[in-house]
Order: structure tokens, then C-alpha cells, then sequence
């Protein structure tokens, strides 16, 4: 029996090149598939001169992920399923709490309406397999507004909420690139889950008989948290994606 000393968050201090190439792949592929299916301009074949940022956590039941491409998109993985998208260019934070960049903003071209950006926030959650969260009206539909010296400027972005029992899904509509600039998912959709590999243990270097035992207090080293952060050694050039 071999014990292994976690975080309170279940985070596991191993460093595994063989998992940390299991999880870029599984990363990969999910960005290729929001790509082909949100008509996202993503380089093919994406290599690892492609990545921006990587950063990979093992835990003990589910693994989080979190990767940039181009400084353009990110993609984060966190317990077994995908929860977030971004186009860094077009979501709020870009603007958010920055004067300028909300001016600047305020002047961009506007091609969607308040019902167009539902439409567009619909078919992306159907073309995802969110069907059961996209079928009826969202609970939450406005636009951004930005308040200028009492003069409020509306802002080509859209924010549009699925909300139920099940969970909440929030989409960022951009008005500018007539696509999603943010995709929040908290629920639990079988068409977001990611299965936790049946060799779990083996990609870790870990024995079948291994017991993790919890900190009391979240103190492993910084190091065991950004397994890999912007490097992407021993990983190979080109990325192949699961099939």
C-alpha cells in the first residue's frame, strides 16, 4: 500500500509525462471540437508552438485543465468536463473596469440585435448537444450597456443565461464577431463530461493499491499546481487529437 500525501482540493503532487500528454490530448481534441462546431478560426494542424498557456492538475478522482491558443482562445477542463470557453478579443473582460476600452467599444460596429444574439446563443448550445438547456427561452437576455459621464452607450456584446434545476449555462454573444465570446457551463451534461481514463493511476505513475491522504491545510508547493505553464517539453511538435 502506498500513500500519497493530496491538497485539501484533491490535488495530487505528481508530475507524469505520460499523463501530462493524456490530458493536452484530451484538451486538444476539445478545442477542435468547439472549434468545428462554432466555426472558430483555429490553425490546423494546432502544434505546440500554437499554445500560449498549459496548465495541468491531476486530482484524485478528475484532473483540471486549463490551455490558450495563440493568446486568441482558451479552453478550461475542470472535474471531468468542459466549463469554459473564451475569446480573449470580444468577452467582457476585456472591457470591464477599463474607460478606454469601453469607449473604444462603444464605437465598434454592431452587427447583431438582442434576438439575433439568442438565436446565435441557441444554435450553439444545439451544435454542442445542449439541447435540453437551449430548447425553451433563456432566463436572462440583455446587452452590455457602458455609462459614459451619465450617457449610456449600448455595447456590441450580449449576455444570454439558460437557468433550471439542472444547472446554468451563460453565453457571451459578440456583436462585433457574430459568434461566442464566452461560454460558461455548470451543469452537469452528459455531452460535457469527459471520462476519467479507465489507467487513471498507471498515466500518473501510481500504484493500484495507492491511498491518498488529504493536508489539513492547502500547503503543497506552487510548484505541483501549474504542472506545466507555458512549456510544453518532452510533448512533441504536433498534437493528434483522439478520434
Amino acid at each position: 500500500m502506498t500513500n500519497v500525501f493530496v491538497s485539501i482540493w484533491g490535488c495530487i503532487p505528481i508530475k507524469s509525462v505520460a499523463f501530462q500528454q493524456y490530458a493536452l490530448s484530451v484538451l486538444m481534441s476539445q478545442a477542435v471540437n468547439i472549434a468545428d462546431r462554432w466555426n472558430l478560426d483555429l490553425p490546423k494542424p494546432i502544434t505546440t508552438n500554437d499554445i500560449t498557456y498549459l496548465s495541468i492538475r491531476p486530482k484524485t478522482n478528475s484532473w483540471d485543465g486549463a490551455m490558450s491558443i495563440n493568446n486568441k482562445y482558451g479552453f478550461r477542463v475542470e472535474d471531468n468536463k468542459l466549463i469554459l470557453f473564451r475569446d480573449y478579443r470580444y468577452h467582457c473582460n476585456t472591457f470591464l473596469g477599463n474607460d478606454a476600452a469601453s469607449d473604444n467599444l462603444a464605437q465598434s460596429n454592431n452587427c447583431l440585435t438582442l434576438d439575433a444574439s439568442r438565436i446565435i446563443a441557441s444554435n450553439a448550445m444545439y451544435n454542442i448537444g445542449l439541447t435540453q438547456y437551449a430548447s425553451g427561452n433563456p432566463t436572462t437576455l440583455r446587452q452590455y450597456k457602458y455609462d459614459s459621464n451619465n450617457v449610456i452607450y449600448p455595447l456590441p456584446l450580449y449576455a444570454v443565461r439558460w437557468e433550471s434545476d439542472a444547472g446554468c449555462i451563460l453565453l457571451q454573444i459578440s456583436g462585433i464577431s457574430s459568434n461566442v465570446a464566452e461560454f460558461c457551463n455548470a451543469t452537469e451534461a452528459e455531452s460535457m463530461k469527459i471520462p476519467l481514463p479507465t489507467n487513471y493511476l498507471t498515466l500518473l505513475g501510481l500504484p493500484k493499491d495507492v491511498v491518498f491522504v488529504k493536508t489539513k491545510k492547502d500547503n503543497l508547493p506552487n510548484e505541483y499546481y501549474n504542472i506545466i505553464n507555458k512549456s510544453t517539453n518532452n510533448l512533441g511538435s504536433t498534437i493528434t487529437t483522439p478520434k
